[in-house]
């Protein structure tokens, strides 16, 4: 299964959702806005990553807005065919970003790739933290 996500935060104190689009399994939850900083969940729904799905996010954040963007809980990543996650981060000159996806736990057997594309535009800013756990052996 292909499942996309996009993302476009705007000027404002805090900053404006401007798209907010995701495709099942994927969701956008608005968090609190405080000193000027606008909070998104990036919520994936069901029990983890399963073979062969391909997970497309993407977040830009333009015109001196301030967001950070994190996941609600870790994704277990199941065995089988290669399963994909890979995020398009964009920020605009004077906007930043902090970039806080779901912890990854492969599972025994599991097959993944993880990719990040990120551009920052002079005077942006990004930040962006990918914590991997282990799973279970048997």
């Amino acid at each position: 299964m292909t499942s996309r996500a996009r993302l476009v935060l705007a000027a404002g104190s805090p900053a404006r959702l401007a798209e907010a689009y995701a495709e099942t399994p994927q969701r956008w939850t608005p968090g609190p806005a405080e000193t000027g900083w606008r909070t998104v969940y990036h919520q994936l729904l069901g029990d983890g990553c399963f073979p062969a799905d391909r997970l497309l996010t993407s977040v830009t954040v333009s015109g001196g807005a301030r967001a950070v963007v994190r996941a609600v809980a870790a994704t277990p990543l199941r065995a089988g065919a290669v399963s994909v996650a890979a995020a398009r981060l964009r920020v605009r000159a004077g906007s930043a970003l902090v970039y806080v996806p779901g912890a990854l736990i492969p599972h025994a057997g599991a097959r993944h790739l993880a990719g990040l594309d990120a551009r920052v535009e002079p005077g942006g800013c990004l930040a962006v933290v990918q914590a991997w756990a282990p799973g279970r052996v048997a």
